[in-house]
């Protein structure tokens, strides 16, 4: 199947007063301990659904990743975002959204830039091994949303299907990059993750993150430039409803190459309502 690619660029010194913001939110355990129930997201979700087309033989017209952008800095590739709304752009906050708005460039489709209107960065995202590495762009005008551009569905406790296959989506290379995709991932649990993070690199491996590990070789990764687009990367669950739409589970926040290609996500779901708050406010 051809594959769309979607580039996205933050926009260099569009507004004069550029924002970021950290907002308030309540703690990841007591995220985590709400009960799911019908939510804005989920109608968005639904809506997204019927924007996709489908061959005659039923498979997704639009690419597996339509909702895939590329964070641009001075021209190079700086991190890889998930479209998740018409007006917003999930991605990591340590690697991707440390610079002033005016630093970045935005770009949807085909050479169309978009203004950011703010940023948001999640209030328990100071340190990026321990923090919540999760951040919202906002853009100052909502993009026209098609089968080609179609936003990510958000996991919730209820929809994150950990067991199923896991598809890590993203952009590499520096300033020549592009899209790249595995299907050949191993989930480690918990306690295995663990383990090794503190045998090889004396970390702690936190409720909310994700390890995944590489099992092929895959075309369109640029290893000597890992930092650049993998982290904002999505770690998903594509067409697992039959609508051709996607769930992320979680966004790419580092990586650790070399005994094992072992990249490390932030999980969705504990802080769904953290991220639906922000998308739809009061409409949540």
């Amino acid at each position: 199947m051809n594959r769309l690619v979607l580039i996205v660029i933050l926009a260099t010194g569009a507004l004069g007063n550029d924002e970021v913001v950290t907002s308030d939110s309540t703690s990841p355990e007591s995220e985590r301990s709400q009960i799911n129930r019908t939510s804005r997201s989920a109608e968005e979700c639904f809506k997204y659904g019927t924007l996709t087309k489908k061959h005659n033989d039923g498979t997704c017209y639009n690419s597996r990743s339509p909702h895939i952008v590329a964070i641009m800095m001075d021209d190079y590739l700086h991190c890889s975002g998930i479209l998740i709304s018409d007006r917003f752009v999930l991605t990591s906050v340590y690697h991707c959204l440390k610079h002033e708005p005016s630093q970045l460039k935005i770009r949807i489709g085909l050479g169309v830039d978009q203004d950011i209107k703010q940023i948001f960065r999640h209030p328990e995202s100071g340190d990026l091994f321990t923090g919540v590495d999760l951040g919202l762009i906002e853009l100052a005008a909502p993009v026209k949303l098609n089968h080609a551009l179609v936003p990510a569905c958000l996991a919730q406790n209820n929809t994150e299907h950990l067991n199923e296959n896991l598809i890590r989506s993203g952009f590499s290379g520096l300033q020549i990059f592009q899209h790249f995709e595995t299907t050949e991932n191993r989930l480690m649990s918990f306690e295995e993750c663990s383990a090794f993070m503190r045998k090889a690199f004396f970390l702690k491996v936190e409720q909310h993150q994700l390890c995944v590990e590489l099992l092929e070789d895959f075309e369109g990764f640029d290893f000597w430039a890992p930092v650049q687009g993998l982290p904002g990367s999505s770690l998903q669950l594509t067409d697992s409803n039959g609508t051709c739409t996607t769930t992320i589970v979680g966004v790419g926040s580092r990586n650790h190459f070399g005994s094992t290609n072992l990249i490390v996500y932030t999980r969705i779901a504990p802080f769904f309502n953290w991220i639906e708050s922000i998308v739809w406010g009061q409409d949540s």
